[in-house]
């Protein structure tokens, strides 16, 4: 993922965790902050017709016509604008949705996966040495 795209999914995922009432005030001030930066940058450039989401507002993002913009403001390069998209999600991944997921109950299940990051199930009755992982 290139610096823009990691703005534009920033900035819808932050648009998105404001529909729901448990975006922590951390959540939201980093957001803010991420919103702030880019809005410096496309000011610079007069690209001010694009128009930022709020966090829980109605707004939805046009990912084209916002890319294009943050080429040509060059947010890309400015890390202020690449550290808040970063440290917004930071701070979404670390509050949001391990809070949002509840209580899970299995039964007799084999490969069970609930949470973040990869899972290698081995289905074989030898056992995991030797034997090939399937996802």
């Amino acid at each position: 993922m290139n610096e823009i795209e990691l703005v534009v999914a920033a900035l819808g995922a932050g648009a998105a965790a404001g529909l729901s009432d448990s975006a922590s005030s951390a959540v939201r001030d980093a957001y803010e902050r991420l919103r702030v930066a880019v809005q410096r940058r496309l000011d610079s450039r007069e690209d001010q017709d694009i128009e930022l989401p709020v966090m829980g507002g109605e707004s939805e993002i046009d990912d084209e016509s916002l890319r294009e913009a943050l080429a040509r403001s060059g947010a890309d390069q400015d890390r202020q604008v690449c550290s808040a998209a970063e440290a917004f999600l930071r701070e979404l991944n670390s509050s949001g949705p391990r809070a949002e997921i509840g209580t899970v109950h299995v039964h007799d299940s084999q490969g069970v996966h609930a949470g973040q990051g990869p899972q290698i199930n081995f289905f074989n009755a030898g056992g995991a040495s030797g034997d090939t992982p399937r996802d």
